[in-house]
């Protein structure tokens, strides 16, 4: 079964070719399609973090005589893990690489080449919340970074995550 990436790379490739058999002016834009759409495919390929996720809180059995009600909130991103090899329940028990770059405000993993059959794993991690969203990071990535910025109004910290 072929990757997204060379689903994405055929169709550049057909829109190239729809372009080339048209005006001049489609001929020379399917030429730059052709020629620069490999590039644009592996931005494609990017994967980044939920900035925010949805939860809804609930009791399973109330105690007797009370009443529970459902909580929903909204929690911001709060860090991200790389995790080399398979995914335990217990997050203890996985192994956790650590950045090449690790400062204030920005955390950055560098793989020399693309990962290929490495399983490699981006775990999300939210702001109150045990929940961790696991996404298995694609064969051609070859960073992954995290990014804190504070804002000027209300001096919050908001993050971003993304391997590409």
């Amino acid at each position: 079964m072929p990757s997204n990436h060379a689903k994405d790379y055929r169709f550049i490739l057909f829109v190239g070719w729809i372009a080339m058999n048209s005006s001049r002016i489609a001929k020379a834009l399917g030429l730059m399609v052709l020629a620069f759409g490999p590039l644009f495919a592996d931005v494609a390929l990017a994967q980044s973090c939920p900035e925010s996720i949805d939860i809804t809180e609930r009791r399973q059995e109330p105690s007797p005589g009370w009443d529970a009600a459902e909580a929903r909130s909204n929690r911001p991103l709060r860090g991200v893990i790389i995790v080399e090899g398979e995914l335990h329940q217990d997050r203890s028990d996985n192994a956790s690489l650590k950045p090449a770059i690790d400062r204030e405000g920005q955390a950055s993993w560098k793989f020399v080449g693309p990962i290929g059959d490495a399983e490699l794993w981006m775990q999300c991690i939210y702001e109150g919340s045990k929940i961790l969203l696991s996404k298995r990071i694609e064969p051609q990535v070859r960073q992954c970074s995290a990014k804190w910025t504070k804002s000027t109004t209300d001096g919050r910290k908001t993050m971003q995550a993304a391997c590409q």
